[in-house]
């Protein structure tokens, strides 16, 4: 049963509790508020589109210190902590800790009477926050975080210069993004591209950037028609393979109508990777490997060429194989073709890539026995542009033609370079007097055979 001295035991440790469950929280209040209101100061400032994180932020500024509470309250103090903290508040020079360590049925009572009355006029301190300063500072700071209005988002002013680059830029992302450049040719020209664009965004578009963006369309124009060029001939190759022969075949001739295919193939992944078909693992990859190591081992193959053919993952293996028979070459022919097709598709219109495949099937002889001299059809009739007998081509704006037959292309007004030093030394002169009989301070020297006729010239002004 408890007694008086166990009750006031019971308030000095709930006090203590919530003392030490108060510090804890203020010290967590300082570092959390203090987060939060540098957090929202960035938000309302330079973050506009995360304006809605604002409000989250301050509530967890404020809540996260409770958190700190549960566990600050689980710990309690030893029961001879607490009899010595009593016995000292009490000033009972160590009665109260005594009796505290006995069970309360077997305490004296002629000593439990002598603390009656200091039990009864004891009361527990008050609360001391000392540390509630700096938690009320950094709340003074989130409220006025709070209270800055948020940022709005500026509108981006695009450039004047933008627009002559967004058709060249998005076809270089094209080709790049579709992997139809070679990975060191699509690295330099969008190196080019950031360089003309930068230039003209400091500068404006001068002569030389026109020039410049000209040339890099020209390039991504070649570019793409080698690409195309490609895929045209390792297709227009990979249909020749596909029709019958016009004569039996030896295994020597199928076995090199698979290389010439390899050849070709090699050629397009060295060019435009993208273009490159991937067969599934089974008898055409397998045959496709084989006429690969076969191009390589008879050293028809470049070191750009297999490099490509080393990242595409056809690398042709070291040692020997064994040739592709006649059905064997049909086959992946056949297959090459099917897949071919389907990749034509990337490069644009199909005009283009059809004109390509008909001038790649027109080719001269493709080294089979049974293939002809090689003629070509050429057109009996061919489109020239002729200019008109006497004509005369008309100067572009803002040209003139000059006299003696030159043409100035344009004009520009410039005040005249003056040296400071030269303009001054002039305005000095100006601002001399000489005397007409000083201007020349020099003897003449005559000559004595000169005497006669300089004294009779100088006599007869007289």
């Amino acid at each position: 049963m408890s007694d008086l001295l166990d009750l006031s035991l019971t308030r000095l440790s709930r006090w203590r509790r919530i003392q030490r469950g108060g510090d804890a929280v203020l010290k967590a209040a300082v570092v959390s508020l203090g987060v939060a209101a540098t957090a929202v100061i960035v938000v309302r400032l330079g973050l506009p589109s995360l304006g809605w994180l604002g409000w989250p932020l301050t509530v967890a500024g404020l809540l996260t210190p409770l958190l700190m509470l549960p566990r600050a309250l689980r710990h309690r103090d030893q029961a001879p902590d607490l009899a010595g903290l009593l016995d000292l508040q009490l000033n009972t020079h160590g009665v109260a800790m005594a009796l505290a360590a006995m069970p309360s049925n077997q305490r004296d009572e002629g000593w439990m009477a002598r603390l009656r009355r200091p039990l009864d006029d004891w009361q527990p301190p008050a609360f001391a926050w000392v540390k509630v300063k700096l938690p009320l500072v950094a709340l003074g700071m989130l409220l006025c975080a709070v209270m800055i209005p948020q940022a709005q988002m500026r509108s981006v002013t695009p450039s004047t210069t933008a627009g002559f680059f967004a058709q060249t830029g998005d076809r270089l992302a094209d080709l790049t993004d579709a992997n139809l450049l070679p990975p060191e040719q699509a690295d330099r020209l969008q190196k080019r591209f950031e360089e003309l664009k930068a230039n003209a965004e400091r500068a404006g578009m001068d002569q030389a950037t026109w020039e410049g963006l000209a040339r890099l369309k020209e390039d991504l124009t070649s570019a793409a028609q080698l690409s195309g060029r490609r895929l045209a001939e390792a297709l227009a190759e990979a249909e020749h393979a596909v029709k019958p022969p016009e004569t039996k075949e030896t295994p020597e001739a199928a076995s090199q109508a698979a290389v010439a295919m390899a050849q070709h193939l090699a050629e397009l992944a060295a060019q435009a990777p993208g273009l490159v078909p991937k067969l599934p693992v089974g008898a055409d990859a397998d045959a496709l490997k084989a006429a690969l190591q076969q191009a390589a081992a008879q050293g028809k193959l470049s070191a750009e060429q297999l490099a490509a053919l080393e990242k595409l993952g056809l690398q042709p293996s070291a040692g020997q194989t064994a040739a592709l028979n006649e059905q064997q070459a049909r086959a992946l022919a056949s297959r090459l073709v099917d897949e071919l097709a389907k990749r034509a598709a990337m490069l644009g219109t199909e005009e283009d890539f059809s004109q390509l495949l008909a001038e790649a099937r027109g080719r001269p002889g493709r080294g089979r026995p049974s293939r002809g001299p090689g003629h070509t059809d050429h057109p009996q009739e061919l489109d020239v542009e002729r200019f008109p007998v006497g004509g005369v081509v008309g100067l572009s704006p803002g040209a003139r033609l000059n006299a003696d037959g030159s043409v100035t292309l344009a004009e520009q007004v410039r005040e005249p370079e003056v040296d400071a030093a030269t303009a001054e030394a002039g305005r000095r002169a100006a601002a001399q007097s000489f005397d007409p009989t000083a201007a020349d301070a020099r003897r003449a020297t005559t000559a004595p055979r000169h005497r006669a006729a300089v004294q009779q010239y100088f006599g007869s002004e007289k």
